[in-house]
């Protein structure tokens, strides 16, 4: 979908207003149709998770990395991204109603210093930031 929406706005130059209802109609049918027919190539249901299956994903999820990092940026990146936000919202949005209306509470600590069996946070949380700011 980022890919015809990519093509759409930048090669066949269509107003970026049809370009995104049309992605965002294809994404709401590709939805659809993951949920009316799901598709596990690589196995799926109750049974047990294989090394086969594990390096079948890791192959596929490699090639698509490979493939976004030589493609030009406007071609899937930022039209997957263009797109994954108006997805983003529209589930935030249904979320909150749903939370609302059915009168939920959310609970969820603040913070946990330390999980059960989980080493101090103090040296962990240093080397997060460093490696953050070192990439």
């Amino acid at each position: 979908m980022a890919i015809i929406v990519g093509l759409l706005i930048y090669k066949v130059k269509l107003n970026i207003k049809y370009a995104t209802i049309i992605g965002i109609l294809l994404l709401i049918f590709t939805i659809w149709l993951g949920s009316a027919y799901p598709w596990a190539p690589f196995g799926s249901g109750e049974a047990a998770v294989t090394t086969a299956h594990v390096n079948s994903w890791l192959v596929l999820l490699f090639a698509y990395a490979f493939i976004a990092s030589v493609l030009p940026v406007w071609f899937l990146l930022q039209p997957r991204d263009y797109l994954n936000t108006f997805k983003l919202f529209a589930f935030l949005i249904v979320g909150y109603i749903g939370i609302f209306a059915l009168g939920r509470t959310i609970i969820a600590p603040t913070l946990h210093l330390t999980a059960t069996g989980a080493p101090p946070i103090w040296p962990f949380l240093m080397v997060t930031i460093s490696c953050g700011a070192i990439s």
